[in-house]
């Protein structure tokens, strides 16, 4: 036992706070430091992905019996259509963000690994499947291009985030 000091209340070692007690933290004290140029940057770049792919009708068909908040594209489209996104206040800023990443992660859940069985372009799901030689083309270029722009997207949102710096909380 002489390696073990006899004094142990100069030596208390205190552990880091959890996600969920910095989650926890008083809102008013969070700040942030803000480029503005990036986070318009970054608010067109997510503007873009998700008009261009994610906010079409057949996409929304797709989403239709997946287990996501019926408002969540609605959410998405006024966190995008705001004009000022700099004059958030900070509980706002991480509602706003909070919603993208929900959005993105849900995606990933639970329409990734199916994607291709809600297209009707799978071997396992016979009953959906499309005859139109051009819709299983297009449901085929979909479904491929599907991963690629959920991961722009994603990265989008990350890009968004680090513009408002550490002073908003991260999900854990």
């Amino acid at each position: 036992m002489s390696g073990i000091p006899s004094n142990t209340s100069s030596n208390v070692i205190t552990e880091a706070p959890s996600a969920e007690a910095s989650l926890a933290l008083d809102e008013d004290s969070w700040s942030f430091d803000v480029d503005e140029e990036a986070v318009r940057r970054c608010l067109t770049e997510i503007e873009t992905l998700f008009s261009g792919y994610f906010d079409h009708n057949w996409f929304i068909l797709v989403l239709e019996d997946l287990p996501l908040r019926s408002s969540i594209m609605s959410e998405i489209r006024d966190v995008l259509a705001h004009s000022s996104p700099l004059s958030f206040d900070a509980r706002e800023v991480y509602r706003r963000l909070s919603t993208l990443e929900s959005f993105v992660s849900q995606l990933r859940r639970y329409l990734l690994p199916c994607l291709r069985e809600r297209l009707g372009i799978s071997g396992f799901s016979p009953l959906r499947r499309s005859r139109d030689r051009s819709q299983v083309l297009l449901r085929e270029l979909a479904a491929y291009t599907f991963p690629a722009n959920l991961d722009a997207l994603g990265a989008s949102v990350a890009r968004l985030r680090d513009c408002y710096g550490r002073g908003v909380p991260h999900r854990a």
